[in-house]
């Protein structure tokens, strides 16, 4: 029987698994503390969200407030929005003839909020669970996993942000079954995720989103409807000049915040010696984003056919991420669905509190791995804890010959398997006296490869000569990540050989322990 003081142990004393949102705009971290509340931790300036952005001024590195403050000054390189290019092996930002990945950027901005979250509770974050948007690839997963290995973090689980957005509202509300339609519009990105909500359980029907879709896309439009009017009336253009364009990213951020809240702002600039101010009425704004707008609904929509489903048959719609808040979203919410989205969980942390409540479940796991034994009771209970299994978000394939040697894509898992998934693959070498095998992987929904995502390759060697026609198995895993596993098996031979994907990738293992090194040396401020 357990002992009263086990009983007032807390998770995060006793199993210390933190949740993480890292996202394209702002990042938080998040635990369940010992009352069974989610706890958004503040950062080392008493804020719950940190500016995604990392400012490199000489030896030192800076992240949040103080590296988006100092965009466009002379002095410093900074970077933001690099989720954006998050598995991109070309995407590149050099300081101090240091190359840096979009993986390296996302440790030194796991490693601030594991520094501050350290800080503020005494504890090491050396376990997480971390969000992700549910449309990433496996090359964002595992760019976003070795992120977090460079950070000295072990990752439980890569959650998919509408699904971690649904666990906080299925904390919120836990008697409301049925489908539940998540819409996730971030400062970069938009998900949509359609889910099947019974009792503690939580399925991923269908999903869509896009990597470049969010509430930056709206200032984008807005800088360049001011810009245009600044070259009009001066003759000289504030995109120009770096610190200028700075400050107009900043007041419009504000506008587009104020057009929320007020039919019509202001937005000014003094550039080139002249001062402009231009007003903005929301109904100008709306206009700008149209085009934005349609893009949204036009996802939202495939999702809800990909499910056969619509409208009216969802039992709940949640907003999340700050870029709801825009009238203008809100309205096509309440005009599709016949009421107003969801949103009593807070949309800038519904993400963040939902990778808490996995990262719960999966320590409250680990303390009884065995529930049907005699188990001790857990340090902490969740009311309404629910169980999400996610999908895969792309059709997996392998690029094949046909009879006329013609290349095409062979269907390996279809689109919205449910996770963990395996399966198995029959085919049949090409050639007499065929030695090795290439494996091109794809992910996408053509059967012409130039239309899919290679997600890696690579050549099997050491096959014995045989004539054509010698029959391999191929086997594929998609683990709770999403991440995949391959191995070939050739069975004339009776071996098997682990497929080790090839992705490009510009670094050595070495290097990338190099990096590694420098970056959990280095304090990040």
């Amino acid at each position: 029987m357990a002992s009263q003081k086990w009983e007032q142990h807390t998770m995060s004393e006793t199993f210390p698994i933190f949740g993480i949102d890292l996202g394209t705009t702002n990042s938080a971290i998040a635990r369940v503390d010992d009352r069974n509340h989610i706890e958004v931790l503040p950062n080392q300036e008493g804020d719950r969200l940190t500016p995604s952005a990392v400012l490199f001024e000489g030896e030192s590195l800076y992240v949040g407030n103080v590296a988006a403050e100092a965009s466009g000054h002379e002095g410093g390189d900074v970077v933001r929005d690099v989720k954006r290019f998050i598995g991109d092996e070309h995407w590149l930002w050099e300081h101090n003839d240091i190359f840096y990945t979009p993986s390296d950027i996302h440790a030194i901005i796991l490693k601030k909020l594991a520094q501050d979250a350290e800080q503020y509770t005494s504890i090491p974050v050396k376990d997480a669970v971390i969000s992700v948007p549910a449309y990433f690839n496996d090359l964002q997963r595992k760019a976003t996993l070795e992120a977090a290995s460079l950070a000295g973090i072990r990752v439980h689980r890569l959650i998919n942000e509408p699904t971690a957005a649904a666990l906080a509202y299925g904390y919120d509300l836990p008697d409301e079954d049925g489908l539940q339609l998540v819409v996730d519009l971030g400062g970069g990105t938009f998900d949509v995720t359609l889910l099947q909500k019974n009792g503690t359980t939580l399925d991923i029907i269908a999903s869509n989103g896009h990597a470049r879709l969010g509430g930056k896309d709206w200032d984008d439009r807005l800088i360049h409807y001011f810009s245009v009017d600044f070259v009009t009336h001066y003759g000289v253009d504030p995109l120009d000049d770096p610190i200028a364009y700075q400050q107009l990213q900043q007041r419009t951020r504000s506008t587009k915040h104020a057009l929320s809240r007020r039919n019509k702002s202001f937005l000014s600039l003094s550039h080139a010696g002249f001062q402009h101010q231009l007003q903005i009425d929301r109904e100008t704004f709306e206009s700008l984003g149209k085009p934005l707008l349609d893009q949204c609904k036009a996802l939202c929509d495939l999702v809800l056919e990909d499910a056969n489903t619509s409208w009216a048959a969802l039992q709940n719609v949640f907003l999340v991420g700050g870029a709801t808040r825009m009238p203008s979203i809100q309205a096509w919410i309440t005009n599709a669905w016949g009421k107003p989205g969801i949103s009593t969980v807070n949309p800038d942390e519904a993400v963040v509190k939902g990778a808490a409540l996995e990262a719960a479940r999966i320590a409250n796991t680990q303390h009884n791995p065995t529930p049907h034994a005699q188990a001790e009771p857990s340090p902490y209970r969740l009311k309404g804890s629910v169980q999400a299994r996610d999908i895969t978000n792309h059709t997996l394939g392998i690029v094949v010959l046909d009879s006329l040697g013609r290349s095409f894509v062979d269907t390996l898992l279809p689109r919205h398997t449910s996770l963990p998934a395996s399966t198995q693959h029959v085919y049949y070498t090409a050639y007499d006296n065929q030695v090795s095998v290439t494996i091109q992987l794809v992910e996408g929904e053509s059967k012409l490869p130039e239309e899919c995502v290679e997600i890696g390759s690579c050549e099997i060697t050491g096959l014995p000569p045989r004539p054509a026609g010698q029959r391999v198995e191929l086997h594929l895993g998609y683990d709770l990540n999403g991440a995949l596993s391959v191995e070939l098996y050739d069975t004339g031979s009776n071996t098997s050989q682990r497929v080790d994907l090839q992705r490009g990738s510009h670094r050595t293992a070495t290097e990338t322990q190099w990096m590694k090194r420098q970056l959990q040396s280095v304090r990040v401020q």
